[in-house]
Order: C-alpha cells, then sequence, then structure tokens
C-alpha cells in the first residue's frame, strides 16, 4: 500500500509543472497564513505556536476517532460483522 502511494505521489509530481505545483500548494498555503496572520494581529511566533497546537489538536483527534470507529466495528454484534470476521481473503499482493 505504502509503495504503491508513493508511486502515485511521485507520478503526480513528474507529470506536474512547477507553476502548477506552486499554485496546487503554495498559493493557497500563503494566503491562508496571511490571512490568519492579519486577524489575529499576533506576532509571528505567536501565530505560528497556536497555528501547531491546532494542528496537532486535530491530527489527535482524527486519529482517536478513527480508532473508535474501528474499535465499534470490531465490536459488534451485527450479522454483517460476523461473517467479516470468519471469512477467509484469498489477497495477493502484486507489485
Amino acid at each position: 500500500m505504502l509503495k504503491k502511494t508513493k508511486n502515485i505521489l511521485l507520478s503526480f509530481w513528474k507529470s506536474s509543472k512547477g507553476c502548477e505545483i506552486l499554485e496546487i500548494y503554495g498559493i493557497p498555503t500563503l494566503i491562508v497564513f496571511i490571512t490568519i496572520g492579519l486577524v489575529n494581529k499576533t506576532s509571528i511566533n505567536n501565530f505560528t505556536q497556536n497555528f501547531l497546537e491546532s494542528n496537532l489538536t486535530i491530527a489527535a483527534l482524527l486519529a482517536a476517532f478513527g480508532v473508535a470507529s474501528v474499535t465499534i466495528i470490531m465490536t459488534s454484534s451485527s450479522k454483517n460483522i460476523e461473517v467479516a470476521k470468519t471469512m477467509l481473503t484469498a489477497r495477493l499482493n502484486i507489485n
């Protein structure tokens, strides 16, 4: 899975031009930082600290919800889940 994701991202980067990557990542990031900085009217250090804390909090919440949803699915007593738990798969990794 990680190899496929890496290949997809590398193909995207190879097929994209420099100006396209700037349009996709650079300009929106710059606009967000300038907008939040102007709204908060704080120093760069305070803004960066608050921004990183917010990102870490959001990432932790997303991870917690992911773990919780998998736990709920695995502990439920639905017929579909019971069938899925007992079913063997013939998965092949083709690289």
